[in-house]
């Protein structure tokens, strides 16, 4: 602001130099060069003004993105409610809350898993899965279906590794589903399994725990365009309602594109 008004000034004495100059020699409106220089002084300031503000702007900006990098690497970046967990991966996520994901995962009544393969998940946690379902659970996983190669091609395109292919996400979705079939056919299964397929790629992945009661959980899966790296927030239904109605609202909505889809699988 400071600057502007010294713009200004400078502005007006220039035009008040002229004006003074026109009233005590009219002639001076003759005297092209002279006034040629005037007008060029003027527009030289309102110039050099501009200049200067788009430095500053420009040195702001390069603060700011120097500050939200710090922050990204610290990953600090993000703090949506009172009580809600910074963008992290999963397993930091649930400790920052003083949980175990592995625990809470085999303790949970009711279980919502969605993602692009969950073939890392499905495999680390089997055991824990299974001993949900033999608790009485109920758990319903949504993939990716493996036929849609349109779905596959994108999953392609924004994969960090240049290994990726269709048929190696074809693999990987096929195996999560497979392992998950023979997990909800194992001995002692008294809650239920099911599993549904989208005909597109999740903009995010979800990870809903225990939704029907005040535990309820949720961890929101950011992925990252050409980046071995995910993270997110966790929001449980007590400190963050809104939070946690809005992406659990959106875990239901998929559900219910797998039914219109008409690929879900049941298990037992």
């Amino acid at each position: 602001m400071l600057n502007q008004i010294e713009d200004i000034f400078a502005i007006l004495v220039a035009l008040a130099v002229l004006i003074w100059g026109w009233l005590i020699n009219e002639s001076i409106l003759e005297n092209v060069p002279l006034l040629l220089g005037g007008i060029t002084a003027i527009l030289t300031l309102i110039v050099i003004g501009h200049w200067r503000d788009r430095r500053k702007l420009f040195a702001e900006n390069i603060k700011l993105s120097k500050q939200i990098l710090t922050e990204i690497d610290s990953k600090t970046i993000i703090q949506f409610e009172s009580g809600d967990s910074i963008l992290l991966p999963r397993d930091e996520a649930f400790e920052k809350r003083g949980k175990n994901f592995g625990a809470t995962l085999a303790g949970a009544s009711t279980i919502g898993l969605c993602g692009r393969t969950l073939s890392s998940t499905v495999k680390e946690h089997e055991s824990r899965l299974t001993k949900a379902l033999q608790s009485g659970a109920d758990v319903r996983i949504i993939l990716i279906d493996p036929d849609e190669r349109t779905a596959l091609e994108q999953l392609v395109e924004v994969s960090w590794s240049d290994a990726a292919k269709v048929e190696v996400y074809n693999h990987l979705i096929k195996y999560s589903s497979e392992l998950l079939a023979s997990i909800g056919k194992s001995k002692g299964i008294s809650g239920s399994l099911k599993i549904g397929f989208l005909p597109y790629v999740p903009s995010f992945g979800l990870t809903v725990l225990n939704g029907q009661t005040n535990e309820g959980v949720i961890f929101v899966k950011l992925w990252f365009h050409g980046e071995n790296i995910s993270l997110g927030p966790l929001f449980d239904k007590v400190s963050s309602p809104n939070r946690f109605g809005q992406f659990a609202g959106q875990f239901e909505k998929m559900w219910d594109d797998c039914k219109e889809h008409g690929k879900i699988s049941m298990y037992p």
